[in-house]
C-alpha cells in the first residue's frame, strides 16, 4: 500500500495573539485531512484483500469440485496455466503435504491458497500433477498387495511391479519441502526428477551416483541445500570389534599436561618455524580437489591434507600452527552454536613415524573420557588392504582441558568457554589415507546396507523392512518388525527399541546392529523370543543429523530427546509417528511389554541403564521400585563385565520429563522403559 504523503503547511513565528490562533487552526485542519485520508486508503486496501481472499476461495472451491469429479470418473484433469512465476509464492501454495504427505501439516496460509494444480513455467505445456506424484510414491512403497514386498530390495520391486505402472509425467527439480512457516530445501527433489527421466527411458534402476560420487537411492541420503558433500560415504565397516577394545586398562592412561615430541631424527631435518598460523582447509572454501602443495624448502615438513566434507563429517577450520601441529575446529550442531564434540574427518598427504600433534579446540563439555584413558580412534587405508586392519586406538600425551586463547579465531563465540582436546600420535605409511573419528562411525548408508542385507538373508516371515514416515531432508525413517508370523499376533506382546536419536552416539548403532543380528538368528532364544514377541524396532531416530555430521541435533538445531511430550508434526517427523504407532497399538488392545532407546555416553565408563520408577514422594511404592530394576538387574548378571548395576539410575529428574523414556513411561504407560548407555571408552569392570 502506499501512503500519499501530504505537506503540512509551515508554521511562521508569531507574537500576536491572532497569528498563533490561526496558525494553530491551520495546522489542525491539515492534521485532520491527513488522518482522513490515511483511513480511507487503508480501508480500500482492507477492501481489496478481503475481495482477493474471497475470489481465491471460490476458485479453490471449484478446483476442489472438479478434482472430485475427476477422481469418481478417473479422467485426468486438465492443464492449467499458472497464474504467476513467482517461485517463493508458488512453494507456499505447494505445501509441504505434496512431498511429504506422511509428515508435513498444512499451514494456515498454504492451505488458504493451495493450488492443486501447478505448471511451473508460464509457457509450458506440463503441469505437476499431484496426485501423480503422490500415486508414484505409492507404487514404490506400498500399493501392491503382497506379504513380502517391503522385504524386497528396491530393484527387485521395480521389476515386479513397475511394468504394470503408467507413465508419470517429470517432477520439476526446484522443488521444496515446506513444514509449517519454515522452508527446508534439500537435493531430493532434484535426485527424484532424475529417476523419473531414468524410468522414462526405460532404466528401472533405483540407484544415482551424483557428480561428486555420492551413491543416492530413493530412500537418501538426502541434506540441506545450504549443507555440502563432497565426496563419497567412506567404507570404513572392515571387520568385527574386537573384545579388549571394550576393556579399559589402566595401563592406558594418559600423561597430563605433557606436551612432548618424539621426532628424531625427523626434528633434525624439519628445522624450519612458522612464523604465522596458516588456514589449510575451511569447510566452506577449501576446493574440493586438493591439491598437494610441495613444501617451499627441504626444512619444511609437507602439510598434511583434510577433508571432512562426506556423510558424517563435521570438520570445519584447520590452522597449522607448527611444522608437525595443527589446530582443529569443529561444526556445530546446524543451526546452533554449540554440541560440538562428534568429529571425523580424513587426513593425507603424511609422513610415517613422524610425531603429530592435534588440538580440537571448541568443544563444549567439562570433562571427557579421554582424561580416564580413552584413545584417538584411527582408520588406515594401507592397513586395511595389506594387514586387513580396521580401526585401531591411538595416541598418547592426550590431555582434554579447558581452551585458553593464544589468538583470536572468528569461528569461535566469545560468550561460550570451550574445551580442548590435544593429542599427538604418529601414521604407520607414509602417502596414506586416514580417518580419525571420536567414535567407530556408523552412517546411513551403513544402515541402508545393512537392512539390504539382513533382508536378504533373512526369510521374510521373521524380517520386514518398512518405512515409518520421512525426515525433514526427506531421508527415509526405517522400522524393522521382527517375529515368528508362524504365531497368531494376537497371542504376542509388543516391545519397541530406537536407537541414534542422537547422532553423534555411533556406539548405539553397533548396539542395535548386534541386537538385529541376534534376533534374526537361528538361536534357541532368539526362536523363542519370535514366538512371544513382536519386535518393533527404529534403527536410526535422526538419519538427518547423522548424514550432516551433527553431534546432538535435528536440522531445526533441536534435541530431539528433549520434545517426545508434544512433537509437532512438521518440526519432529520421525517422533509423531513413533507415538501414533504406539498408540495406535494401545487403542487395538495390544500390550507394550517394554520400550528401550540405545545411547551412548561420553562421561562414564561401562554400560548400564537410566529406569523410571516413580518413587519420588513421601511414600514409595515398593512394588515399583522393584519393578523398575528388575531388567537391569538381569543384565548385569547376564554380562556382569560390561554392564553395572551400580551406574543404573530409576530418579526422574524435571529436565527429563520429555524424553522418550519418562514420555514412554508416563505417557504411554509402559511399565519398563529404559534407556541404555553404552560408554564410548569401555569398560572398567574386572
Amino acid at each position: 500500500m502506499v501512503v500519499s504523503m501530504l505537506k503540512l503547511p509551515a508554521i511562521v513565528p508569531s507574537t500576536s495573539k491572532s497569528d498563533i490562533s490561526l496558525s494553530v487552526k491551520v495546522d489542525t485542519n491539515a492534521y485532520e485531512q491527513w488522518r482522513s485520508n490515511i483511513h480511507r486508503e487503508l480501508e480500500e486496501d482492507l477492501q481489496r484483500q478481503v475481495e482477493q481472499l474471497l475470489e481465491e476461495s471460490e476458485r479453490q472451491e471449484r478446483l476442489s469440485k472438479l478434482q472430485r469429479q475427476y477422481r469418481r470418473t478417473g479422467q485426468c484433469p486438465p492443464l492449467q496455466q499458472a497464474d504467476t512465476v513467482d517461485k517463493w509464492s508458488e512453494i507456499d501454495r505447494r505445501n509441504a503435504r505434496v512431498l511429504h504427505p506422511l509428515n508435513s501439516k498444512n499451514s494456515f496460509t498454504a492451505q488458504k491458497r493451495l493450488s492443486t494444480y501447478y505448471q511451473f513455467e508460464k509457457n509450458s505445456n506440463k503441469s505437476f500433477y499431484f496426485n501423480s506424484y503422490h500415486s508414484y510414491r505409492s507404487r514404490r512403497r506400498s500399493s501392491q498387495p503382497t506379504d513380502d514386498q517391503n522385504c524386497m530390495s528396491p530393484t527387485m520391486y521395480l521389476n515386479k511391479y513397475m511394468n504394470k505402472a503408467s507413465s508419470v509425467p517429470p517432477i520439476n527439480n526446484n522443488l521444496s519441502f515446506v513444514f509449517g512457516n519454515s522452508i527446508i530445501k534439500s537435493n531430493k527433489a532434484e535426485v527424484l526428477n532424475i529417476f523419473e527421466q531414468k524410468f522414462a527411458k526405460g532404466d528401472k534402476s533405483n540407484i544415482y551416483v551424483d557428480k561428486n560420487g555420492v551413491i543416492i537411492t530413493e530412500d537418501g541420503p538426502f541434506w540441506p541445500d545450504n549443507y555440502r558433500i563432497l565426496h563419497p560415504t567412506p567404507k570404513l565397516l572392515s571387520r568385527e570389534l574386537l573384545q579388549d577394545e571394550f576393556n579399559l586398562s589402566s595401563s592406558t592412561s594418559n600423561v597430563i599436561n605433557q606436551q612432548t615430541y618424539d621426532n628424531q631424527p625427523a626434528i633434525y631435518k624439519y628445522i624450519e618455524t612458522i612464523k604465522h598460523p596458516i588456514i589449510i582447509y575451511d569447510m566452506d572454501k577449501t576446493a574440493r580437489n586438493q591439491q598437494i602443495k610441495p613444501p617451499d624448502n627441504e626444512h619444511m615438513c609437507p602439510q598434511l591434507i583434510f577433508e571432512s566434507r562426506f556423510e558424517g563429517g563435521n570438520l570445519r577450520q584447520v590452522k597449522r600452527v607448527g611444522q608437525f601441529e595443527y589446530e582443529l575446529v569443529l561444526r556445530p550442531d546446524l543451526n546452533t552454536r554449540r554440541h560440538t564434540q562428534w568429529y571425523h574427518f580424513r587426513v593425507q598427504n603424511m609422513i610415517a613415524n613422524i610425531t603429530y600433534r592435534f588440538r580440537i579446540i571448541n568443544l563444549m563439555k567439562k570433562s571427557s573420557l579421554y582424561n580416564d584413558g580413552m584413545q584417538i580412534l584411527l582408520f588406515s587405508g594401507v592397513g586395511a588392504k595389506k594387514e586387513s586392519r580396521g580401526w585401531n586406538r591411538v595416541g598418547h600425551h592426550i590431555n582434554y582441558s579447558e581452551y585458553k586463547s593464544r589468538s583470536y579465531n572468528p569461528l569461535l563465540e566469545r560468550d561460550i568457554n570451550y574445551y580442548e582436546l590435544d593429542f599427538q600420535f604418529e601414521f604407520t605409511h607414509s602417502g596414506d589415507t586416514c580417518y580419525i573419528a571420536h567414535c567407530y562411525p556408523y552412517t546411513y548408508t551403513d544402515l541402508k546396507d545393512d537392512l539390504e542385507y539382513l533382508s536378504k538373508i533373512r526369510p521374510s516371515e521373521i524380517f520386514r523392512r518398512d518405512i515409518l514416515c520421512e525426515s525433514q531432508a526427506g531421508n527415509s525413517c526405517f522400522i524393522i518388525t521382527v517375529t515368528d508370523e508362524a504365531v497368531p499376533i494376537n497371542k504376542k506382546k509388543f516391545v519397541f527399541i530406537s536407537a541414534r536419536i542422537h547422532p553423534g552416539e555411533t556406539n548405539s548403532s553397533f548396539m542395535m546392529r548386534g541386537l538385529l543380528e541376534y534376533i534374526t538368528s537361528n538361536d534357541k532364544t532368539a526362536q523363542k523370543l519370535r514366538t512371544q514377541l513382536v519386535f518393533k524396532i527404529i534403527p536410526m531416530l535422526n538419519p538427518d543429523g547423522v548424514i550432516i555430521g551433527n553431534y546432538r541435533c535435528s536440522l531445526t538445531g533441536k534435541d530431539k530427546n528433549r520434545n517426545f511430550r508434544h512433537p509437532r508434526k512438521q518440526t519432529f517427523p520421525i517422533i509423531y509417528h513413533m507415538k501414533e504407532l504406539v498408540q495406535k497399538l494401545q487403542k487395538e488392545q495390544r500390550e507394550i511389554l517394554a520400550f528401550c532407546d540405545l545411547h551412548g555416553h561420553s562421561r562414564k565408563l561401562n554400560v548400564f541403564a537410566y529406569g523410571c520408577d516413580g518413587c519420588d514422594g513421601a511414600e514409595p511404592d515398593m512394588k515399583n521400585f522393584l519393578d523398575a530394576r528388575v531388567l537391569p538387574f538381569i543384565m548385569s548378571k547376564t554380562a556382569p563385565d560390561m554392564f553395572s548395576f551400580d551406574f543404573c539410575k530409576f530418579h526422574i529428574h524435571r529436565c527429563k520429563e520429555s524424553t522418550g523414556r519418562v514420555v514412554m513411561w508416563k505417557e504411554m504407560l509402559i511399565k519398563n522403559s529404559f534407556t541404555l548407555e553404552a560408554s564410548f571408552a569401555g569398560s572398567n569392570i574386572v
